[in-house]
């Protein structure tokens, strides 16, 4: 596994992360928390947080907003 962080518009932060058979796209806010426990693998799961409740968070708080799996080319 390979992860790159990269920071877009309007402070929207993008975390990529190549598998060997996919690749999955993570897009939120202050994902930096995020990459690191991916990189210890102390992630189980991950969910994007329903548009309605972005406004809500606030903070350092890491808040994905949307996940993007796809085949890898």
């Amino acid at each position: 596994m390979s992860a790159s962080l990269s920071l877009g518009d309007n402070e929207a932060e993008t975390l990529r992360l190549a598998f060997s058979s996919h690749d999955v796209e993570v897009t939120g806010r202050n994902l930096r928390g995020l990459l690191s426990a991916l990189q210890d693998f102390a992630v189980k799961w991950l969910r994007a947080v329903p548009p309605k409740y972005h406004a809500l968070e606030s903070g350092d708080d890491g808040v994905i907003s949307r996940i993007k799996v796809e085949e890898a080319k």
